[in-house]
């Protein structure tokens, strides 16, 4: 969304600058393909360091929250 914005602004600025439609999809789909890889390193990490462990109101030593 960030992207789309930044490049909608160099479009309509008079900044002297030429936004490529090509740059913009790829800039975009970039974006997208980041974003998915976050949501999928998100997930395994709460599959692998499981989600209870988190929830519990013990610190590791011992004291509680």
């Amino acid at each position: 969304m960030a992207g789309a914005a930044i490049e909608l602004l160099q479009w309509l600025l008079p900044l002297g600058r030429v936004v490529s439609p090509v740059d913009a999809l790829l800039n975009a789909a970039g974006a997208v393909l980041a974003g998915l890889l976050v949501v999928a390193a998100r997930r395994s990490r709460a599959v692998i360091g499981g989600a209870g462990r988190a929830a519990s109101p013990v610190t590791p030593a011992g004291h509680c929250r």
